[in-house]
C-alpha cells in the first residue's frame, strides 16, 4: 500500500482502488474489488480498472497468469524442482523419508502423489 493525502489526511491506501472510485464511484453492491484489467497490479490508469468480485478477479488473474500459484505463492514451501523429485520418488522412497528430508508433513507427500497438491 501506498501513503496518499485524501481531503488533506494522509492514510495507507490501496491507489487503485482510489482511482476505481474517482472514475467510477463507490464500489457496487456485490462488486468489492477493483480488479486489474490489464494484469498489471501496480497500474492506476482508469480505463484499465474496473469493480468486479471476487471470482472475477480470480478469472482474471488466470487470463493473466498473476495467479500466486506453485512456488510464486508466499507461503510455499517447496519448489518446482522438489516438487518433480518428489513425484518422482513415488513408489521408490518412503513418504515419511520424503517429508523429513523436504521439510513437509508425509500426508503432504501424498498429495502431491496424488495430484491434489501441486497438480500439473
Amino acid at each position: 500500500m501506498r501513503k496518499l493525502s485524501i481531503d488533506g489526511k494522509r492514510r495507507n491506501v490501496r491507489v487503485h482502488r482510489e482511482v476505481c472510485i474517482e472514475t467510477y464511484g463507490p464500489p457496487p453492491r456485490g462488486k468489492p474489488e477493483a480488479m486489474h484489467l490489464c494484469g498489471v497490479r501496480t497500474c492506476v490508469e482508469p480505463t484499465h480498472l474496473q469493480w468486479g468480485n471476487r471470482w472475477e478477479n480470480e478469472q482474471h488473474k488466470k487470463v493473466h497468469g498473476t495467479v500466486a500459484k506453485g512456488e510464486r505463492n508466499g507461503r510455499a514451501k517447496l519448489s518446482l524442482t522438489q516438487i518433480a523429485s518428489i513425484k518422482k520418488s513415488k513408489g521408490k522412497v518412503p513418504r515419511k523419508e520424503l517429508a523429513a528430508k523436504f521439510g513437509v508433513s508425509p500426508q503432504q507427500i501424498s498429495k502431491i502423489w496424488l495430484g491434489r497438491r501441486w497438480s500439473s
